[in-house]
């Protein structure tokens, strides 16, 4: 969970009859909402995947197939996935790549349909660069295990819109423009993005040295990802965010923050 979540103006109140009020319900998104989708999405470490099953001789018309998979992001925010060949959601992405990926922050014994969630709609490609790969083994060490066998790739989901409830009365539809981080970053953001992927696991490395040097206290074991929009650590064992109050646009600014958050965080 991260710790500082943007939820920005609560929406018309709707009837808390339960669950999704539906496309009919949803009003026009700002960059908050944005701003929440992507928070869910960083948070996360598993997801539900939802794609189309595949036509067989006793099913002529393709159905709806979910299945739980772990999740990562690039570092401009796109899903990353590890998947076999072999599995039934793989077959079904090579012959139809429009999926749906739903996010949520559910609490454990809380109310579920409460809780923030998104449901995240576009296709799916293979993505073979070695940062993405370097990435999502940070997130997820265990995959380290099978990242090599020759049936498993890394795919990463190009987002075309999000379906977002905040909880009961604030419900969003989220266009893919407002969505990419670009749109929030301005102008730098291709340049300034494209340094950090390149440099994220240097800059890990330098910040985990730094916090030591200076003799800072932590509730989290290490570093896995690096944002403009934050940090993702391990914390007790489990992936956690610190979010930075406000996006950075450059690199000095960008260290300043984070290392600023990472030791505000070791000392609340």
């Amino acid at each position: 969970m991260s710790v500082d979540k943007a939820t920005g103006d609560p929406g018309p109140t709707l009837p808390a009859a339960g669950g999704d009020a539906g496309t009919a319900g949803a009003a026009p998104s700002s960059a908050a909402d944005a701003v929440l989708v992507r928070s869910l999405l960083r948070d996360a470490c598993v997801a539900t995947l939802a794609t189309t099953d595949r036509a067989t001789a006793d099913r002529p018309v393709g159905r709806a197939y979910a299945s739980l998979v772990e999740v990562a992001t690039t570092v401009d925010g796109q899903p990353v996935l590890l998947l076999s060949q072999l599995a039934r959601h793989t077959r079904n992405i090579l012959a139809d790549p429009d999926v749906s990926l739903l996010v949520d922050r559910r609490e454990a014994g809380g109310n579920a349909l409460a809780a923030p969630r998104a449901t995240l709609m576009g296709r799916l490609r293979i993505d073979a660069s070695p940062l993405t790969r370097e990435r999502y083994l940070r997130r997820h060490p265990t995959g380290a295990g099978f990242a090599d066998f020759g049936d498993f790739q890394f795919w990463s989901l190009s987002i075309e819109s999000a379906h977002m409830i905040a909880g009961f009365g604030r419900i969003r539809e989220v266009g893919a423009e407002i969505l990419r981080l670009e749109h929030r970053l301005g102008e730098a953001a291709p340049d300034f993005i494209a340094a950090l992927a390149r440099n994220e696991a240097r800059l890990i490395d330098e910040f985990e040295s730094e916090l030591r040097s200076r003799g800072k206290p932590s509730h989290w074991e290490r570093i896995v990802g690096l944002d403009p929009e934050g940090v993702d650590v391990v914390r007790h064992g489990r992936p956690d965010r610190i979010a930075i109050a406000a996006p950075a646009t450059d690199m000095a600014s960008f260290k300043h923050s984070i290392l600023t958050a990472l030791a505000i965080d070791g000392t609340s």
